[in-house]
């Protein structure tokens, strides 16, 4: 039996007049027409890409509508972390730019009720490709220590503490900085 007669006899006589190519088109469009919610996310993602503050942009990785009862909340995916926490704490300053940035371009339907930012599937699943760049994995620079005389510097400026607990501190915390200085002029 050919491809063509095993098509039309599970399909049935509608599809007899059409070849197989036909079908595989039909069937392939079918399986990447765009729905009303991919349409909506993909306007949400253009309109994110406007975002002011790069950083927004450089670390999202995609989002997502939920509706509530009456609310609509948006899922920004984003790619580690610390980018996560980073714009949770901002949530309100970038849900008022996102509802400025509808509202301006025409687009109510993309205003939400709440912006919420989550770890996406890739990075949690073991991170992001060689070639991909994450912002927050530069390695820092190596600590270079002080010379003795900048040491006795140090000491002496700490020296009018009385407490012997708080000079330490202080003074372990002066020699960190100083150390961290030296090493990123180097």
């Amino acid at each position: 039996m050919s491809l063509d007669e095993e098509v039309r006899t599970y399909l049935g006589t509608s599809y007899a007049e059409r070849g197989v190519g036909e079908l595989a088109d039909g069937v392939m469009g079918g399986l990447f027409r765009a729905t009303p919610t991919m349409a909506k996310v993909a306007r949400a993602l253009r309109l994110w890409a406007t975002m002011g503050d790069p950083t927004l942009r450089d670390h999202c990785n995609g989002l997502s509508f939920r509706s509530h009862r009456n609310s609509v909340e948006m899922v920004v995916y984003v790619d580690s972390n610390i980018w996560m926490y980073e714009f949770q704490m901002r949530s309100f300053e970038i849900l008022r730019e996102w509802r400025a940035r509808c509202e301006r371009t025409n687009q109510e339907d993309l205003v939400v009720d709440k912006v919420t930012f989550r770890l996406s599937r890739r990075a949690r699943e073991g991170g992001f490709s060689e070639g991909y760049s994450n912002h927050d994995e530069a390695v820092p620079p190596q600590s270079v220590p002080l010379s003795p005389e900048e040491r006795r510097e140090a000491v002496d400026m700490v020296s009018g503490i009385t407490d012997p607990t708080l000079r330490e501190h202080v003074l372990n915390a002066l020699i960190s900085v100083k150390e961290w200085k030296k090493s990123s002029r180097s």
